[in-house]
């Protein structure tokens, strides 16, 4: 069920309020489950989750010591408490009544159980409240485009250009971090990658740009068409604060856009690489065990 104030809401990289005042609520619900017990409980002070031993280890590990939570972070430090508690998870499978705290407190745990858990519940917020994140295997990643994403992500490069090869990875990796200024890298390295792309046949730009039109158009009406969208393209790396960041160039400032942008270069990138058959689809194995998201 959709609930009525989210039916028309567009997807948010920004975390918000609700967002955060729902993961709060998890980790207190799963406090009192005792998923927690076996790294921070105290049986001999009678707590579920000891409030030093987990301040303590925040501030080892992610440098904040606020606990139990309560102000909002930044979204990167919420992003880091999301990936913290993963660590410490466990559910709980055998218990033992506690004549002394006078409740059943556990004794056995299972760390897989208690992380398949913990990963369904948060991408389950991530959902309801339109972040497009998706959290697996202890790590968040930016959600783009759920069509254009599976032709990015399932693409496999047979470059003999080693630093072609090298840039298109640095791009696809920064794009899809949950950092709005690696997505920035990311779009930054796909151009510089387009830009590559136009001399791997002819060290001559104008004559490789006509050539990759040439080989990458089935028409030749269409090569005119293909041929100006590259220099389109051409023009705005150059125009734009991508690569150079000079005060005549126009500033990034819309995320959208960026992706838009970055899309655009990896399609024509994309197009002209099958042309040159140097690009395959990756070999997906089909295992009778479905992957666990952890």
């Amino acid at each position: 069920m959709t609930y009525y104030s989210k039916r028309n809401k567009g997807w948010e990289y920004d975390l918000s309020s609700e967002f955060w005042n729902g993961f709060k609520a998890y980790i207190e619900e799963i406090v009192q489950e005792k998923y927690l017990y076996k790294i921070f409980g105290d049986w001999k002070n009678g707590f579920l989750a000891n409030s030093d031993k987990v301040k303590s280890k925040m501030l080892q590990e992610i440098g904040v010591g606020e606990w139990p939570l309560f102000n909002q972070p930044s979204d990167d430090k919420i992003f880091d408490l999301i990936q913290f508690f993963f660590k410490f998870v466990s559910y709980p499978t055998e218990w033992e009544y506690d004549r002394v705290w006078e409740q059943n407190l556990p004794t056995e745990f299972d760390r897989g159980k208690g992380s398949l858990y913990y990963t369904m519940k948060i991408n389950d917020l991530f959902e309801n409240f339109k972040h497009p994140y998706e959290f697996k295997k202890g790590e968040i990643r930016a959600h783009r485009s759920e069509i254009l994403d599976e032709k990015v992500l399932n693409l496999e490069f047979k470059i003999s250009d080693v630093e072609l090869s090298t840039l298109i990875n640095e791009a696809i990796k920064n794009f899809y971090s949950r950092n709005s200024e690696d997505k920035k890298r990311g779009l930054e390295k796909i151009v510089d990658a387009f830009q590559r792309l136009k001399t791997l046949k002819n060290a001559d730009v104008k004559k490789g740009v006509e050539q990759m039109a040439k080989e990458a158009s089935l028409l030749e009406e269409t090569q005119a068409a293909f041929g100006e969208d590259l220099t389109d393209l051409w023009k705005i790396a150059n125009d734009y604060a991508i690569r150079h960041f000079e005060t005549n160039k126009i500033p990034l400032a819309d995320n959208n856009f960026i992706e838009y942008l970055f899309y655009g270069y990896f399609n024509v990138i994309r197009l002209v690489l099958t042309k040159y058959g140097m690009l395959g689809n990756k070999k997906i194995v089909v295992e009778e065990k479905r992957e666990l998201p952890f």
